[in-house]
């Protein structure tokens, strides 16, 4: 057997995750006249603040319909399909959608047809940082320094990331 874990001094014991769930805490309602993708938008950020365990929902799910009573979303995979059933009949999910999206009593999850139809919130923000980080390297390779350096060495710049990003992983297709 191996002793358990210490922590200066104190053992530490295992997280239940059986625990008592947070005290819900309904989001700020939207008023009724706003678009319903502006209201659906804010259910899926108010979702995300529900931890991890809404993250397929509120990130990898992409709007397809509002068609009253039923909110519809797609998933890109299979596995984020099955993360996101898991958390469809959770109370922050109910509570959400009755707040922001009143029309809708539902929300139903499928996978989505190909690379085509809309984008989930995380691949737009993907799309949205690389476009910048695009945009970044363009501007300091046509700096007279950098660009006098890149002509010099034959080189180019492969990504200038803002310092307070993480740095892009290294890709074979280039």
């Amino acid at each position: 057997d191996l002793p358990a874990p210490r922590f200066e001094g104190t053992t530490l014991r295992p997280v239940s995750s059986s625990g008592p769930e947070p005290e819900l805490v309904p989001p700020a309602p939207m008023p009724a006249d706003r678009p319903p993708l502006e209201r659906v938008d804010a259910l899926l950020r108010y979702l995300e603040l529900g931890g991890p365990r809404f993250d397929a929902l509120a990130l990898d799910c992409a709007v397809q319909a509002v068609a009253p009573p039923t909110l519809r979303l797609a998933c890109p995979s299979s596995f984020m399909l099955n993360v996101a059933e898991a958390v469809l009949d959770h109370p922050r999910t109910h509570l959400g959608l009755s707040t922001l999206v009143p029309e809708c009593t539902r929300i139903e999850v499928r996978l989505r047809s190909g690379s085509t139809g809309p984008q989930t919130r995380r691949e737009r923000a993907a799309h949205a940082r690389q476009q910048r980080i695009e945009a970044l390297t363009r501007t300091v390779s046509q700096q007279p320094l950098h660009a006098e350096l890149l002509r010099r060495f034959s080189a180019t710049l492969g990504a200038v990331v803002p310092a307070d990003e993480a740095a892009p992983l290294p890709s074979r297709s280039r």
